[in-house]
């Protein structure tokens, strides 16, 4: 067998008597069984370089025995720093202070954890350089990996109908894997990178004694172009597959009002999520871009482009749906200064996937995108400034109240807006309702006292708080006389 072969065993050798000795029990004999195990192994790998160490393996042993008598973290913690300190020693040409072994066995120690990974990619190299056109380097498959697992993060949480699939879904596999739990996992990955660390202990630059790799042939730009196609194409079909499923329950159960599965209702799906929808949406449209850019491989690739199509589609589709879950939310519980941002930008991310539509077809360059983006939130900016949209949203929530709306309407909200609110909190003095009628003569008295103060200078002057003040004054004026 290759040494590879056996580091991989012993690991899982040590990984499952890790499982069988420590997970689920707390530390004691088990331990000091499991840390003598792991010593025999760490002899067997290093052996006379051990004793550069000089004493202290005598030690280590000692505190693992200990574990017999008391364990602790510290005491736990102590354990992997001398043993990581015990190495650095051993690899050591010359004999060094304990306080250098500790430093720099501290140094070498994090890094090994990382062997695991770096061998495996380096194997899997190895193997495409070998098969000469075979797998693809491992990023090529990672990247579409991880960013399919970073959209379903988001996704997935903001569909309820997608939660309650998940859930259904990880019942049913827990009743086969009863004992396998995401911590049970966890503890066998750090067991396993922490051993096989052990046996790929470097201080310096490591060493990769079988897996020496031949350069490569051709220019490295034209394969590197190639790899960049493979993943533009697995991200992109894996992200129209997760898209898709969240557009079609969103079609059925959003917009059709389907019957939703059992235990969940139609207003807390309609209404759950709309954030997390927009976020996913703004960086898909960062993905398109990044993976789009002019005289790359996958720009000039018709399927490229098509799955580019589809996927900025199903962006706008999850971007209709994410509006019509604000638009009920805004329904039940009124409109705010942050519900209407959301929905303005809304309006500009759907802007801004059109423009990524028309850079895809005529093959624009990346600052086309970044200088239309740019001239479409300067002008939405400007338009925000300008408008009156305190007064939409005060004068959007009086009216839901006058309605009959079943929530009731935060007056102290209202007034905290700016003075273009006032005249429609103005309307509320007239109200039936004596509770909201009365906190709203309050709110309004003391917001016009502000306004009256601030608009007593010529320099303060503005004709919308003039428009505003003159308002309420009308409306306060009979409430007083009456």
């Amino acid at each position: 067998m290759t040494n590879l072969t056996v580091r991989v065993t012993v690991t899982l050798a040590l990984t499952i008597l890790a499982d069988y000795l420590l997970f689920g029990h707390s530390p004691g004999c088990g331990l000091s069984i499991f840390s003598v195990c792991v010593a025999a192994a760490v002899w067997a790998r290093y052996g006379a370089r051990l004793r550069r160490a000089g004493p202290w393996p005598v030690l280590w042993l000692v505190l693992a025995s200990g574990a017999t008598l008391q364990s602790s973290l510290f005491g736990r913690m102590l354990l992997v720093i001398l043993g990581w300190s015990i190495l650095a020693l051993a690899m050591s040409a010359a004999r060094r202070p304990l306080l250098a072994g500790i430093l720099r066995g501290v140094s070498g120690g994090v890094r090994s954890l990382t062997a695991a990974p770096a061998d495996a990619r380096r194997y899997l190299l190895l193997m495409h350089r070998r098969l000469a056109g075979g797998p693809p380097p491992v990023w090529v498959l990672a990247l579409p990996i991880g960013l399919v697992l970073v959209f379903a993060f988001l996704i997935i949480p903001a569909n309820l109908v997608l939660v309650r699939w998940s859930e259904q879904f990880f019942d049913k596999l827990a009743t086969f894997f009863p004992n396998v739990t995401f911590g049970r996992v966890l503890f066998w990955l750090l067991i396993g990178l922490g051993v096989y660390g052990l046996f790929r202990f470097r201080l310096g630059r490591r060493h990769w004694d079988y897996l020496q790799v031949s350069p490569e042939v051709g220019p490295v730009d034209e394969a590197r172009r190639k790899n960049e196609l493979k993943a533009c194409v697995l991200t992109l079909v894996g992200l129209n597959a997760l898209f898709l499923v969240a557009n079609l329950t969103d079609v059925f159960y959003l917009w059709l009002a389907f019957e939703l599965p059992g235990g969940l209702t139609y207003s807390e799906f309609a209404r759950h999520g709309a954030y997390r929808l927009i976020v996913a949406v703004v960086l898909a449209a960062v993905t398109i871009a990044a993976f789009l850019r002019s005289n790359t491989l996958q720009a000039e690739r018709r399927r490229t482009r098509v799955l580019a199509y589809v996927f900025a589609a199903q962006n706008l589709v999850v971007l209709a749906g994410a509006t019509r879950r604000l638009q009920f939310y805004v329904e039940a519980y009124g409109l705010t200064r942050f519900r209407l941002a959301a929905a303005l930008w809304m309006g500009l991310v759907a802007t801004g996937f059109i423009l990524i539509l028309i850079k895809i077809r005529q093959n624009r360059p990346l600052r086309f995108l970044l200088r239309t983006n740019a001239v479409s939130t300067v002008l939405l900016l400007s338009a925000v400034t300008v408008l009156n949209l305190d007064g939409f949203i005060a004068n959007w929530n009086v009216a839901r109240h006058e309605a009959g709306a079943t929530t009731p309407i935060d007056v102290d909200y209202l007034g905290s807006l700016g003075v273009g609110a006032l005249p429609a909190l103005a309307r509320l003095v007239e109200v039936e309702d004596s509770q909201v009628a009365g906190r709203a003569r309050a709110v309004l008295a003391e917001r016009l006292a502000e306004e009256k103060a601030a608009h007593a200078s010529w320099q303060a002057w503005t004709w919308r708080r003039k428009a505003a003040i003159d308002a309420v004054e009308q409306a306060l004026r009979p409430a007083g006389k009456g």
